[in-house]
Order: C-alpha cells, then structure tokens, then sequence
C-alpha cells in the first residue's frame, strides 16, 4: 500500500516539527503492485510510478520489475507484509549490461530529509543496486541507453559497486535496512536502478533481488525568514525563530519577501543548509562585512552542506567558506549565481535542471562534480581571467560551461588536471569564449571535439574550438579562437604559420596544433586558406592578453618574419605532399 501527500500541481510534503510522511510504500497493493506483472512482459506499477528497462541486449520476453515472491521467484519471503518489488538477471538477454528503473512518484523534499528502505539478494551471484534522484520535477527521464541515467544524475547510494560475492562483502542475503539524507532541497522523483555489467543470464554478475518497505519522512524544518523586505541577517527579528548561526542550522528565504530583497551578514554567520524559495529573488551580501561559513557538521539527518533553489533567480556575493564540500540543486526555472570567492576544502557538487553560475575564485583541491547545468564565469572587465579546480567531472546528458558571461575579449581559462565526461557520450563541455587546460593528450582533445563532447557555442566559419600542448608538461590546452591559430595563443601570426608549413602536405593523422584547421587529418591549401584569412588578426583587441603572452613565450621554434609570408603561402602550396603513417585513435 502506498500513502503519499498529493496536490492538484504535484506532490508535496508536510512541515511540521515532528516527522511527516511524505511517501511509504510496501509492494501489497491488491492484486499486486505491478499488477501480476513484468514477468517477460512490460510491467504495470500504479500510475504514479514509471518503470523503465534500457538494458541491452534484452529480448521482447525480458523481465521488468515484478511482484515477488511469486511462482517462478520464491527463493524468500518480503520484509514485511507479503510481497515485495523484484529485478533479476533476465531483465536482459544473453551477457548484458543491466539497466533497469523503478521510479517513484514526483515528490518535494528538503535537504536532510530522509529515504529508508530494506533490500537484498539472493545471494548467488554479485548484484548491485543503486539510488539516484532527479530534481527535475515530473520528468521520469533515464535516458534511452543501457549506461544513460538522464535526468538522475544524483547519486545517493551504490549498493556492491565492486561485484563482490554476497559471501564476500557483496550485496547482502538478507534483509538489510538502508538510511539516507536527501542532500539538498526540490522537487522530482527518486529511482532504483538496478545496473549491472556483465550481466544478465550469460553473465559472470547479476542474481535477484528485492526492495521493500520504503518510506521518506521529513527532517527538522528550517528557520524561515520573516520579514517582508530585505533586511540584516543578525537582525532576531527578520527570522521566525531567532538568528540561525550555527553548524547544521537549516535556513529557509522563503515566501516571506514580498518583492526582491538585499540580505546582509553584517558579520560572520555559519549555516548548514541554505534554501531560496521564493519568485522575486533573494540576494545575500556581506553587509557590513562577514563570512557565510557552510557547516553541516552534526545534523542528524546527515552532514549534507548544501544551498538550494526551489523557485526564482537569487544571487549570493557574500564570500563563501567550506568545511566538507558543498551541494547546489536548482529546480527547473531556478537560478544561483555565486559571484563571490568560495574557499575551504570538498567537492563542489551542482544538480538540478536549474542553472548555477560559479563566477568567484574555487577551492583548487576542489572537484566540480556537474551533475546539472553549471557556467565556471568570470567578473573581469578587462584581460584575461584564470581558475584552478582539481577536476570537472561532467554527468550523462549534461552541459557545462565555462566563461558565457564573459565579453569576447576577456576568455576564462580553466586549470583542471582531470576531465571527464560520461560514458554514454551525453555530457558536453561548451567553452563559449573561453578554454581549459587539462591533463590529457592532444589525440584526447580531438576526440572530445569530433565527439561533440567540446565544443563552443560561438563557433562560426572563421572561429572553432583548438587545442595544442601546453609546452614541458603532459597537459594540453583547449580554447575557443580564430582558425589558423596553431599554438591556441588568441592569434593568428608567423608561429602558427610555421606549425602549418612544417606539416604542409599530410594527408591524415594531423592534429589542430601542426595545422589541422578543419578536422579532416590532413593540412593542405584549406587549412592556409582560413590561416590566411586571419592572419595578423586576434579575438579582438587586448584578447592577447598576459596569459596568452606568456604561452607564445613558452615555445621555442623558430618563426619565419612576417616579410616572408607570401613567400610561404607560395612556397608551401608547391611542397610535395606528405602521408603520415599513424592514424588517429577513434
């Protein structure tokens, strides 16, 4: 039976000081809970429910999620009552990577609030089991592949990642409860997705399992702010129950502004989790002077430091301070722009279908984990400006992007040694302006870039997105510039025209940096061509900034005077062709 609080625009949940139910389910609907079905057929949970099978190979009498114990699955009893949710290794055919969803109805959650479930494994072979949630409302999207996980990119527990036998530390064989903390607040659905590689009847992993007994309750309730209009955080009369300054203090900007409203700290303040919800837009400033300081530390429902948007566009300027990391979620329509520094140690995380603009310095220890949209910008109103974070970490059928608020003169450039992308080929990386320079060879850029996986969304006939080593290290640089710029320094100029002479006539295997404009592995007269039609030229005045300088100063080869120019095009066009022997990776 399943109880949940239901409203004509969606689910919602109850605050009241004491936990609410927001969902319970238990898998004994009458006559059962996906109706006797899924047993080689398309399964058929309440409406409110989705089930989704993008396993593969599968065949037309693959299982879905089913009722169990049944007559072909008696192998345990539930938890409680007499049936319980189950997926076994026949959700595909043959060897197969198991992608199989069961997804909640829509529902709206608070950071801190709680998701408790019981599940386990028959036991004989490794099975693996994972959590995710989506903050995008109603969408049940999971993609269309056996890897994509579409809209849920949050993960909230992996369940035997290893494939380690349930005798071995692996998936348990018996009922075994599981807890956990929604991280950040808004509003979508959560899922079981039971993913298995080498899976399915032909494969070494994958068994049966179940879930049963879930519910999600309310944590403690935040500390609205009570005032109409703007006002000073340390103001005990602007909030509905006294100054929250504390580690794990839930703070609430909620409907109490009735037009857009200027918070300041006017001194240091320290919050765990910190949620907007509210049309006309919150801003949070230093006031007086102060640092928002984000602590979780002690929260019964689990240290889960976090900033969320529910509703409406809001701005924090206030510096920012971390002490484990931090989690930003914005629902669909939501934006967070963050235009101050933010210091401190953990990973960044951003979820949700909502928009984040990072455009202040980062932790350089920090990992960028884009589970939804996030811009790495820049406030700078002349030159260039620089960023240094560990690694950007891009999730299936995400776009990050870095330097959109950026004029076309002053790029961003974005230090990160690690870059990764999903496996299923949807998560992207829109350099607009701008560029990255990561751990990586100059065969990975090409990739990326003929994958779509990089790109510019400012690219045209003369402009692309180029790359080319970053001189005594194993790091390369990838940017937005004009073509015939080799060396990816802003211009085009007698360096760029010696890389393409030096490798003027190869036929397949060259790269952008030998001269390699338009991708096609060769360097001929179409490459000197878009050279020639920018040379001498910059992304525009002062776009050859100290940055780009000081990569020119880097490079020892020997240019041609510019004098020499018409000769080069003459001479280079009259060059025997050459065939390069090594092929690119694909």
């Amino acid at each position: 039976m399943r109880i949940y609080i239901a409203l004509a625009a969606g689910l919602v949940c109850v605050r009241t000081a004491t936990a609410t139910d927001i969902l319970v389910e238990n898998f004994d609907e009458p006559g059962g809970f996906f109706a006797g079905s899924g047993l080689h057929t398309p399964s058929d949970p309440p409406p409110d429910w989705q089930v989704v099978n993008n396993s593969q190979p599968q065949a037309a009498n693959s299982n879905s999620w089913f009722d169990a114990p049944n007559a072909n699955y008696n192998y345990f009893q539930a938890q409680s009552g007499a049936n319980f949710a189950g997926v076994d290794a026949a959700s595909g055919s043959n060897v197969a990577t198991l992608n199989n969803w069961l997804i909640t109805p829509q529902i709206s959650f608070n950071a801190g609030d709680q998701l408790s479930f019981y599940s386990r494994s028959k036991g004989s072979y490794p099975d693996r089991l994972q959590v995710r949630l989506s903050f995008n409302g109603a969408s049940a999207s999971a993609g269309t592949t056996s890897t994509s996980t579409g809209d849920f990119s949050t993960t909230l527990l992996d369940i035997n990642p290893t494939y380690l036998a349930s005798n071995n530390g692996g998936y348990p064989a018996t009922w075994t409860p599981y807890t956990l903390s929604f991280p950040a607040a808004g509003s979508g659905r959560l899922a079981f997705r039971y993913f298995v590689e080498d899976g399915g009847p032909g494969g070494d992993n994958s068994d049966f399992l179940g879930v049963d007994t879930l519910a999600v309750v309310t944590g403690a309730p935040a500390n609205q702010w009570a005032a109409t209009t703007g006002g000073s955080w340390n103001n005990a009369g602007n909030w509905a129950s006294g100054i929250p300054n504390a580690a794990a203090a839930k703070v609430g900007l909620g409907s109490g502004a009735t037009s857009s409203a200027v918070v300041t700290l006017d001194g240091n303040v320290t919050a765990g989790q910190i949620t907007f919800n509210n049309a006309n837009g919150y801003s949070l400033q230093p006031g007086a002077g102060g640092t928002l300081k984000l602590d979780d530390t002690g929260d019964a429902g689990g240290v889960h430091p976090s900033v969320s948007v529910v509703s409406g566009s809001h701005l924090i300027s206030a510096p920012i301070t971390l002490t484990s990391g931090l989690t930003i979620a914005t629902s669909a329509g939501g934006a967070l722009n963050i235009t101050s520094d933010i210091s401190g140690s953990g990973d960044i995380a951003v979820a949700g279908p909502g928009t984040v603009h990072l455009s202040g310095a980062l932790p350089t220890t920090a990992a960028i984990n884009a589970n939804g949209a996030v811009v790495l910008a820049a406030q700078t109103s002349s030159g260039a400006a620089a960023r240094t974070i560990a690694a950007l970490n891009i999730a299936s059928g995400v776009t990050a992007s870095i330097g959109a608020s950026n004029g076309p003169l002053n790029p961003l450039i974005v230090t990160a040694p690690t870059l990764s992308f999903d496996a299923d080929g949807t998560s992207k990386l829109d350099l607009t302006n701008s560029g990255i320079i990561t751990a990586a060879t100059v065969d990975d850029a090409f990739n990326w870039i003929d994958s779509g996986e990089i790109f510019s969304s400012l690219s045209d006939s003369g402009r692309s997105v180029g790359y080319a080593p970053v001189p005594s290290s194993s790091n390369i640089r990838i940017r937005f510039t004009l073509k015939g710029d080799a060396n990816v320094d802003g211009a085009v100029d007698v360096g760029d025209l010696g890389a393409l002479a030096t490798n003027y006539g190869v036929t397949a295997g060259a790269y952008w940096n030998q001269g390699d404009f338009n991708d096609d592995g060769a360097v001929n007269v179409g490459d000197l061509g878009s050279l020639a039609t920018n040379y001498n030229q910059s992304l525009g005045s002062g776009s050859a900034h100290a940055t780009d300088m000081a990569i020119a100063s880097e490079s020892t080869t020997a240019v041609p005077e510019p004098a020499m120019l018409g000769l080069m095009i003459l001479s280079a066009t009259a060059l025997p062709r050459r065939r390069r022997v090594r092929e690119r990776s694909s």
